[in-house]
């Protein structure tokens, strides 16, 4: 009988426990204790920021490599391999457009700076960076951060990369199949 009791006393403690945390946890929305939210979502256009990979001395570098290497294998009479580095150029002109004009994904452009990645979330106060098309759903209590223009310094852009930038942000990416029907 004591037992029972005990056990009983036990239950409703617990169950008392979790329905305030349960009514806190909906007073708070997904905040944590503090007020501060529990967690902060650093976003950033992902067209610009390939915008400014792409506009940058590293791309142009690797990019010039890519033309030199073209015309040794051409001048060579190296088949085999100009075809090769055409298929990458090409490759490398329809990703680029489909990051910049679209709104594809840029694991590539994200890997030149992932050294830098979390000195950028600890200057802008953010826990996590996503891309700000890859967000499906936002909670009401949801805390974002705007970390475009931190990630486009991370490449060093000229004024005029700076004002193309701000013209891909100022419109609506295009769907990716539009795109397809303009690559070459």
């Amino acid at each position: 009988m004591i037992f029972s009791f005990r056990f009983t006393l036990l239950v409703c403690v617990v169950v008392y426990f979790w329905g305030m945390q349960e009514l806190l946890a909906e007073e708070q929305g997904d905040e944590a204790i503090g007020g501060k939210p529990a967690l902060v979502v650093g976003t950033f256009d992902s067209r610009a920021v390939a915008t400014a990979y792409m506009r940058s001395d590293k791309f142009n570098a690797a990019m010039n490599e890519l033309k030199r290497n073209h015309k040794e294998a051409k001048a060579a009479g190296d088949e085999e391999r100009t075809a090769q580095l055409e298929k990458k150029g090409s490759e490398i002109q329809h990703l680029g457009h489909q990051q910049v004009f679209s709104n594809a994904p840029i694991p590539n452009v994200l890997k030149e700076i992932e050294d830098q990645l979390d000195d950028v979330a600890k200057q802008a106060g953010v826990d996590v960076l996503i891309s700000k098309w890859r967000i499906a759903y936002e909670g009401p209590n949801a805390k974002y951060v705007d970390v475009t223009d931190i990630l486009v310094m991370l490449f060093d852009p000229d004024d005029e990369t700076l004002d193309v930038i701000e013209q891909v942000k100022a419109i609506d990416p295009l769907p990716g199949e539009q795109l397809k029907s303009h690559d070459h």
